[in-house]
C-alpha cells in the first residue's frame, strides 16, 4: 500500500514539475517576443529619412547635400570658372558656409537614367582619371529624353535653370592642361573639357555641394 502511494506521490511530483516547466517555457516566450516587438518600435521611430533643409537636397547614398534650385545665370554669375568658384565659396544657404564648387565625379553621381555617365559607367573620365585622354566615346552621354517635365538626367527633386542645357562647372581640372576643367551637361549627361576664361561664351553654370557624412 505504501509503495502504490509513494508511486502516486512520484506521479503527481512529475505531473507538477511538468506543468512548471511549461509555465517556465511560456513566460520565457513572452519576454523574448516582448523584447522583439520594443527593437522594432525603437528602430521605426529611427528609420524614417529626415527632411533636408530647405533649398537643399541630400544624397544619403553619397553624404552629399546639394543647393536645391540654383539661380538663373542671367547676370553671368557664374559665366567664367573662377566666377563659378568664388560663388559657392561665398554662398550663404540653409544655416551653411562650407559650399564648394563639386569635383566631376561628385556631378557624376547626380546622373539618373544615362548609365555610361552615372557612377561607375563606362565614360573614363572622373576625380581619378582627369586627363583628356581619360575622355572615351562613353562621355557623350546619352539621347535627348522625350520628358517635358523631368528632361535632365539628374533627381526629380531639382531645379535647374530655365534657359540652359544647365551644364555645370567642376573644380576637377584637366591633367597636363589647368587652362581646362571638366564640366556636365545634365540635358544629355555628358562630360566634356572647357575653357576655364570660357572664351567661346558658352552658358556654362554650376550647382553647389557641402559634405554632411558627419551629419546624418
Amino acid at each position: 500500500m505504501d509503495n502504490r502511494k509513494q508511486g502516486k506521490n512520484g506521479k503527481e511530483m512529475g505531473k507538477r514539475r511538468f506543468q512548471l516547466l511549461l509555465i517556465l517555457l511560456f513566460i520565457l516566450f513572452t519576454v523574448i517576443s516582448c523584447k522583439n516587438d520594443d527593437d522594432d518600435d525603437s528602430g521605426s521611430d529611427e528609420d524614417p529619412t529626415p527632411e533636408p533643409p530647405v533649398g537643399t537636397w541630400i544624397d544619403y547614398d553619397t553624404g552629399l547635400m546639394w543647393q536645391k534650385e540654383i539661380v538663373d545665370n542671367c547676370y553671368g554669375l557664374y559665366y567664367t570658372w573662377d566666377l563659378a568658384v568664388g560663388y559657392c565659396d561665398s554662398l550663404e544657404l540653409a544655416g551653411f558656409s562650407d559650399w564648394r564648387l563639386p569635383t566631376i565625379s561628385e556631378l557624376r553621381s547626380l546622373v539618373r537614367g544615362c548609365e555610361v555617365t552615372m557612377t561607375g559607367g563606362a565614360c573614363g573620365v572622373m576625380d581619378e582619371c582627369a586627363d583628356y585622354d581619360c575622355r572615351d566615346d562613353a562621355c557623350s552621354g546619352c539621347n535627348l529624353k522625350n520628358d517635358t517635365e523631368n528632361k535632365y538626367y539628374w533627381p526629380n527633386d531639382l531645379k535647374g535653370e530655365s534657359f540652359t542645357d544647365n551644364v555645370y562647372w567642376s573644380i576637377t581640372e584637366e591633367i597636363n592642361n589647368a587652362s581646362f576643367v571638366w564640366t556636365l551637361g545634365f540635358i544629355i549627361a555628358n562630360i566634356e573639357s572647357e575653357e576655364k576664361e570660357n572664351t567661346l561664351g558658352y552658358a556654362l553654370t554650376t550647382r553647389c555641394v557641402r559634405t554632411t557624412t558627419d551629419e546624418i
